[in-house]
């Protein structure tokens, strides 16, 4: 299957919801399928794009991290080998512990956040700093503290740059003074900062109380259908040999009505119709005794299942246009238009104009895919309309544009 935004209401939901799916089970070697190899075979373009491998269109996008991941953030998407920036890269994560001097007194500076947009604070002793004005300027990390201890007080702003594990930069006192410093790299334990009591209540490093990244429940989902919702079925039930007895068989033929009659269908088709038929081996037997049996209602004229608007509009003639192209297999009309007998429909377009589209006679099988429901042996159709609804007379002056309103 392959992943699109189609149908949804807030295309912005949608990776939002893509990363829903894989923290409830969906793997994310399946997900990134769906988003690239897939759609590409679907296109038809799966010899140019789709993976990374030599000789292929250079499309890719790069991110922080792990897109599938909360927060994910995508610098640049490149097409066809040209960059689009979304947002500048940084050159250095900052992120760390570090041992810094200001003006004779050792605080600890601690950076954490996003590469690209960074925070923390500056301690000495039991008092804690937080950083201000943190921002990125190419390769240099700018940030500002207010501090208030051991003889020091007021705004410092400090300047750094990244060498290898270790900081190098400049800060501004209070007074103006303007000095170089270097601050190294502390490297701490994993579990430093944590009190006895929470330490002893984790296990190989997982805590008790884990950080839930969402207020929803966690869910996995058990069991899978088709569709995949309301009414849905496990799996598409295999096709069955059927003896219906003594039923008021409606033929529609020469034979017209036939009183206490038995019906066998074999492999789909009707196989026999008489008295006292012999049962299918290992098929169903249905006791059709004060029940009718007639053929299935064909619908020549409908409008179901079919994903988007139904009309193209943007021509008089749009013969090139066709239903087959965009079946919604999952429609309930579907499953409605059975209960109700009807067994195959004509989906047309609408009457926009005076030749819509082609038309795509489709069996209505529940559970089955778009390509599963068309009718194979059914002859191409395209929609005539030749009445009011072409004419748009009714339709008030905001639609008089495309032709005129008179025949």
């Amino acid at each position: 299957f392959a992943f699109t935004t189609h149908r949804l209401d807030k295309k912005e939901d949608f990776l939002t919801n893509l990363r829903k799916a894989v923290k409830r089970g969906l793997t994310k070697a399946t997900a990134l399928a769906a988003l690239t190899t897939i759609p590409a075979r679907v296109c038809g373009v799966s010899d140019v794009t789709g993976t990374l491998s030599a000789g292929k269109l250079a499309n890719f996008f790069i991110s922080d991290k792990d897109i599938f991941e909360k927060d994910a953030a995508i610098y640049s998407v490149w097409v066809a080998g040209q960059k689009n920036e979304i947002k500048p890269f940084p050159e250095h994560d900052f992120n760390g512990t570090y041992g810094l001097n200001l003006d004779g007194v050792q605080f600890e500076l601690e950076i954490s956040g996003k590469p690209d947009k960074p925070s923390g604070k500056l301690s000495s002793g039991e008092k804690k700093f937080d950083l201000a004005n943190v921002e990125m300027q190419g390769a240099k990390l700018l940030f500002s503290v207010k501090v208030d201890t051991l003889g020091l007080k007021g705004v410092y702003r400090l300047s750094a740059r990244k060498v290898k594990k270790n900081l190098d930069g400049v800060y501004t006192s209070p007074d103006g003074t303007r000095l170089e410093f270097a601050a190294s790299v502390i490297d701490k334990p994993k579990d430093e900062g944590k009190d006895k009591d929470s330490a002893d209540g984790e296990k190989d490093g997982e805590s008790k109380d884990e950080e839930n990244d969402s207020d929803e429940p966690e869910i996995l989902i058990a069991k899978f259908s088709y569709p995949n919702g309301a009414f849905g079925v496990a799996s598409i039930p295999p096709q069955q040999d059927v003896l219906v007895k003594n039923a008021t068989i409606w033929t529609s033929e020469k034979e017209g009505i036939l009183q206490n009659h038995d019906i066998l269908f074999v492999g789909g088709k009707v196989a026999a119709i008489g008295k006292k038929l012999t049962p299918p081996k290992n098929g169903n037997v249905i006791d059709g005794t004060g029940k009718h049996l007639t053929a299935g209602i064909i619908d020549e004229h409908s409008h179901i299942a079919i994903a988007g608007g139904v009309n193209e509009c943007s021509d008089a003639i749009t013969c090139e246009v066709r239903i087959g192209d965009v079946i919604d297999c999952d429609d309930m009309s579907v499953y409605r238009q059975l209960a109700g007998g009807t067994t195959a429909s004509q989906l047309l377009h609408g009457s926009c104009n005076p030749i819509g589209g082609q038309a795509q006679v489709i069996k209505l099988r529940w559970g089955a895919g778009p390509e599963e429901m068309k009718f194979q042996n059914a002859p191409p159709t395209v929609k005539f309309a030749l009445g009011e609804n072409v004419k748009q007379s009714n339709w008030g002056e905001t639609f008089n544009s495309r032709y005129p309103q008179t025949r």
